[in-house]
């Protein structure tokens, strides 16, 4: 199940998403799209101080024909499908099954991204302070003392994320 799928307006602030699924389906067999497993937008989309972790797109397992991003058979954007406008700042994309993200139109970067994937699929830019390539060393999603459980990073390892990129809802578990 994904997460946020909207052609409207989406706004995602303080949020962590986690463990979402796309799936163009198991009966799939001409046009299959797994795309954004955490968020699919194709409308207008904010999405700020929040990690998308452990989510997935999938195609389909009985999609028959040809794949990649213009095949039959699709997987855009494990974690992130940008069809539309979108502002992003302050995000932490990692562990994504299917690339972290699709970004199929221009986007905002209102700076302070990570995504550990150094293909580089968000589009992120050092210039705007993003990081790509590097794990943010996330804990397990679990109680860290706030209202919900979030993914706290695992500051005492030897990799730190630069000042700006702890995000409240993802703070230490100490």
């Amino acid at each position: 199940m994904v997460a946020f799928s909207a052609s409207g307006t989406l706004k995602v602030t303080n949020s962590t998403l986690s463990g979402n699924t796309a799936n163009g389906g198991s009966g799939c067999t001409t046009i299959c799209i797994g795309a954004g497993g955490g968020i699919e937008s194709d409308g207008a989309l904010t999405l700020i101080n929040s990690t998308l972790s452990d989510n997935s797109a999938d195609a389909g397992s009985s999609c028959t024909g040809t794949t990649g991003p213009v095949g039959n058979c699709r997987t855009l954007g494990g974690g992130i499908y940008i069809g539309g406008t979108a502002k992003v700042g302050a995000i932490i994309v990692a562990n994504s099954t299917g690339g972290d993200c699709f970004v199929g139109s221009p986007f905002t970067d209102l700076g302070y991204n990570l995504e550990d994937d150094a293909a580089d699929t968000c589009g992120f830019s050092a210039t705007d302070n993003d990081i790509v390539g590097q794990s943010p060393d996330l804990g397990p999603l679990q109680n860290n003392g706030g209202s919900d459980r979030d993914r706290g990073h695992r500051l005492h390892e030897p990799r730190r994320l630069p000042r700006g990129y702890g995000l409240p809802f993802d703070r230490p578990a100490w």
